[in-house]
C-alpha cells in the first residue's frame, strides 16, 4: 500500500509540474485593446515577462503588443525555454511605442529590457533561448511597426543580451537611446565567470533603426564582453539596419567567429573632440574568424575634433584579430574641421589584420581640414591587403591625401582618381605617388588600374550614371 500511495504521489508530482506553464498566444496592452475589446492577458512587458519566468515554458509563446506601452520598471526575461520559442510582437495594424522610464539604474545588471538574467541584485545567468522581437505587425512582415524608446534612466539600454543566450533575433523594430546617459542600442554582452564562458550565438539584428546619438559613446549595436570570453561567438548577422550613431555604428569586441554585417545604412556624427569614432569598428576577433562588411552604405562620417593625438574618424577599423572581408560597400560624405597642425584621422578602411577590398566605391570629398589631417581611402597600417576592382577618388587638395597610403599585397583593376593638383596624391609607398604610373613605378601594383573621372547618380547614392 505504501509502494501505491509513493507511486501515486510521485505521478501526481510529474502530471502538476507543468501545471500553469505559458504556451500560446497572449496580449499585453491597456484595458480593453485585445481582440474583441477585451482586456489583455497583461498591462505591460515586464508583468508578462515576470509571469514566464515565474510559471515557466510549456509550449511556444506569443505575446502580441496591443496598445502603446509604458514601462516604469525595466523588464528581464531569463527563463529556461525548454527548446520553444518566445516572440514579442504587435498586433495586427497596431503601431505601438513603448517608453521605458524608469528613473534609476537596475539594482543588478543595466539595461531596459535585459535577456538572460534578472536585473535584481545578485541574479545568476540563466541561458534564454530562441527569443524574437518581431517589430512587424503582420505575419513575416517587414514594416518597423514597434518603437522603443528609452526616455529616462542610467544604462536604460533599449536591449541587452548578457550571457548564453542562442538564437536570438530583434527585427523590424525603431530604437531611441533618448539621453546622454544611455551609450547603446543593443548590447550583446558575452561575459566568463570563473573560466565558464557564456556567450551569445545565432544573434541576428535585422531590419531596425536604431538611434544613439546624445552620448558621447553613442553606439547602436555593442558586442562586448564584460570579462573577456575565451569561447568565440558564432554566426553574428546584423543587416539591412539603419543605424545613427554618435561615436560607433557598429562595434566588435566579443570574440565573434563568423559575423556579417550586410546591408546597413550606417552614418556617425561625433559633434565632442578627443574621441576616435568609427562606422565598423573590430578589436576582439577570434584569431580564426571571419568578418564580412557586404554592400553597406557608409553615409556620413563626421568628426569635430581639434585635440592633437590619433583622434578622429576612421569609417571601417579592420583590426582585433581575425581576418576581414570588404565587398561593395559605398564610402561618402566626410567631414573634420580646420584645426592647423593637429593630426585628425579620417579614414576609409584602416587595415590592420588581414583584409580583401573588393568592389568598393569611395568619394573622399573636400573637407574643411588642413595640414595635419591625415585623409586616406585605404590605409595599409599592417598586412599585405588585398584591393581590387575599387573606385577610389579624392576631391580634396588642400593638404595631402591618397587614395592608397601604403605598400598592398594584391592590388589591381582599380580605378585611382584625383581630382586636385596640388597635395592629392592616388598613394603614397616610399614617398608621394602623385600620378597612377608613378604608383606603378613604385609598387609594382595596379598593372591594369585606370585612373578616369566617374559620374554618381548624386553625392549621396554612388551608383554609377551615364557612359560611367
Amino acid at each position: 500500500m505504501k509502494k501505491m500511495i509513493l507511486l501515486l504521489f510521485f505521478s501526481l508530482g510529474l502530471l502538476t509540474s507543468g501545471f500553469g506553464q505559458l504556451s500560446g498566444p497572449y496580449y499585453i496592452g491597456a484595458a480593453g485593446t485585445a481582440p474583441g475589446g477585451t482586456d489583455p492577458h497583461y498591462a505591460t512587458l515586464k508583468a508578462a515577462c515576470d509571469d514566464v519566468m515565474l510559471l515557466g515554458v510549456g509550449g511556444n509563446i506569443t505575446f502580441f503588443i496591443t496598445s502603446d506601452l509604458t514601462e516604469a520598471n525595466n523588464v528581464a526575461l531569463a527563463v529556461n525555454t525548454n527548446s520553444y520559442s518566445i516572440t514579442f510582437k504587435p498586433y495586427t495594424g497596431v503601431t505601438p511605442t513603448v517608453t521605458y522610464t524608469q528613473s534609476a539604474d537596475n539594482a543588478g545588471t543595466s539595461g531596459a529590457f535585459l535577456i538572460g538574467q534578472n536585473n535584481t541584485s545578485g541574479a545568476p545567468l540563466v541561458s534564454t533561448h530562441n527569443i524574437t522581437i518581431d517589430g512587424s505587425n503582420t505575419p513575416a512582415g517587414t514594416t518597423r511597426d514597434l518603437t522603443f524608446i528609452s526616455s529616462s534612466g542610467i544604462n536604460a539600454y533599449p536591449f541587452r543580451i548578457r550571457g548564453d543566450n542562442d538564437n536570438i533575433t530583434i527585427k523590424n523594430c525603431v530604437m531611441t537611446a533618448g539621453l546622454a546617459t544611455i551609450a547603446y542600442g543593443i548590447w550583446v554582452n558575452p561575459h566568463l565567470i570563473t573560466s565558464t564562458n557564456y556567450v551569445p550565438d545565432n544573434i541576428t539584428i535585422e531590419n531596425c533603426s536604431i538611434t544613439v546619438q546624445l552620448a558621447t559613446t553613442g553606439t547602436p549595436i555593442h558586442i562586448n564582453y564584460s570579462t573577456a570570453n575565451t569561447l568565440p561567438m558564432e554566426n553574428t548577422l546584423i543587416k539591412n539596419n539603419d543605424l545613427f550613431a554618435r561615436h560607433r555604428g557598429v562595434f566588435l569586441k566579443g570574440l565573434t567567429n563568423v559575423a556579417t554585417i550586410e546591408g546597413n545604412n550606417i552614418e556617425v556624427n561625433q559633434t565632442t573632440t578627443g574621441y576616435m569614432s568609427a562606422a565598423i569598428e573590430g578589436s576582439t576577433i577570434y584569431s580564426l574568424g571571419t568578418t564580412y562588411i557586404i554592400g553597406n552604405n557608409f553615409k556620413k562620417n563626421f568628426t569635430s575634433n581639434t585635440a592633437a593625438g590619433s583622434y578622429g574618424i576612421r569609417t571601417i577599423v579592420a583590426s582585433g584579430g581575425g581576418s576581414y572581408k570588404i565587398y561593395n560597400n559605398t564610402f561618402t560624405n566626410y567631414s573634420a574641421p580646420y584645426s592647423e597642425g593637429k593630426t585628425i584621422e579620417v579614414i576609409g578602411i584602416r587595415c590592420g589584420n588581414t583584409v580583401e577590398a573588393y568592389n568598393n566605391t569611395f568619394v573622399m570629398n573636400n573637407i574643411s581640414a588642413t595640414t595635419g589631417t591625415l585623409y586616406r581611402a585605404i590605409w595599409v597600417a599592417a598586412g599585405t591587403p588585398a584591393i581590387q576592382n575599387n573606385i577610389i577618388i579624392t576631391e580634396e587638395d588642400d593638404f595631402p591625401n591618397y587614395c592608397i597610403y601604403g605598400l598592398p599585397g594584391t592590388c589591381d583593376y582599380n580605378n585611382l582618381y584625383k581630382t586636385g593638383t596640388l597635395n592629392a596624391h592616388i598613394g603614397y609607398s616610399g614617398g608621394n605617388r602623385t600620378t597612377l604610373a608613378d604608383w606603378q613605378s613604385a609598387t609594382s601594383k595596379d598593372a591594369h588600374s585606370v585612373s578616369k573621372s566617374i559620374i554618381f547618380v548624386s553625392a549621396s547614392d554612388l551608383h554609377l550614371s551615364g557612359a560611367s
